[in-house]
């Protein structure tokens, strides 16, 4: 049996970017940002670098996770947060929303 144990601290820092930051666009920066590193660095790739994809990929997992289980709750243009679309704080279903998270 696994042991470890995610802290409240660690569950509601989590709960806060999932209510406000849309999962969707921080993966497409991430993948951005890596494949404008990997064009400018392709000859000089640090020998790290394999295991900092294995991290990278389970990364790019959650967040596609994360970016299907929220659809909807996010009205974006271009990139920027419009209005979060989530039940109001101190609601009733804002709370059974964040205990799901």
């Amino acid at each position: 049996m696994d042991s470890r144990v995610v802290s409240e601290r660690l569950a509601e820092a989590f709960r806060h970017f999932m209510l406000y930051t849309p999962p969707d666009r921080v993966n497409r920066c991430l993948r951005t940002l890596l494949i404008e590193y990997i064009g400018h660095n392709k000859d000089f790739l640090s020998p790290e670098f394999d295991d900092w994809m294995d991290d990278l990929s389970l990364l790019f997992s959650l967040l596609d996770t994360a970016a299907k289980e929220t659809r909807g709750w996010y009205d974006t243009d271009d990139n920027e947060i419009q209005l979060h679309k989530g039940p109001e704080e101190g609601t009733e279903a804002h709370e059974e929303n964040a205990e799901g998270i």
